[in-house]
């Protein structure tokens, strides 16, 4: 446990193993191992959605998917959405679909020289790779491009990898 509102993530891993309760027991770790993207990204624009599919049943809590609705946002949907809400609320996060936002702002991949959003399965088909690789916050010049990266593994761990995540306004 630690204290999420004194707490720096970047360059850090958070770790969500699935315990006993339905929720998650929750790690931090320094080092932000972030494995580069070998993949061509998705096609994702200014607030958009992709669906992916992943080779196994992924287990959240509240069920199970194999589809995963990436959201150029910095959310990963785990059930159907259609709106690519850039602005975060505690409204929209309890009266909409089961997500992981690991960064919710405004992204966009679609900018020119912003970078992209990269989906991967591992060839042992028991985990994928979500990564925002040097997005751009929408409307900055790309001065500071947030990096980071999701894990979710078929056995329902959740690695949340940290670099540089730049939110333009923020202190």
């Amino acid at each position: 446990n630690f204290d999420w509102n004194n707490t720096d993530l970047d360059n850090t891993t958070v770790r969500l193993v699935p315990n006993a309760q339905g929720g998650y027991t929750v790690t931090k770790m320094a080092g932000a191992a972030i494995v580069p993207p070998g993949v061509p990204p998705v096609p994702l624009g200014d607030d958009t959605i992709s669906i992916e599919y992943t080779p196994f049943m992924f287990p959240y809590p509240g069920g199970v998917t194999n589809n995963l609705w990436l959201c150029s946002n910095g959310f990963i949907g785990f059930e159907p959405y259609s709106e690519a809400d850039f602005l975060p609320t505690t409204g929209k996060m309890l009266s909409q679909g089961a997500r992981l936002m690991p960064a919710w702002m405004d992204f966009n991949p679609g900018a020119i020289g912003s970078g992209k959003v990269h989906y991967e399965i591992d060839p042992t088909n028991t985990f994928v790779t979500i990564t925002w690789n040097n997005v751009w916050q929408y409307g900055s010049l790309g001065f500071m491009p947030s990096r980071f990266q999701v894990v979710l593994r078929a056995n329902g761990e959740i690695e949340i990898r940290y670099g540089l995540v730049y939110c333009e306004g923020a202190a």
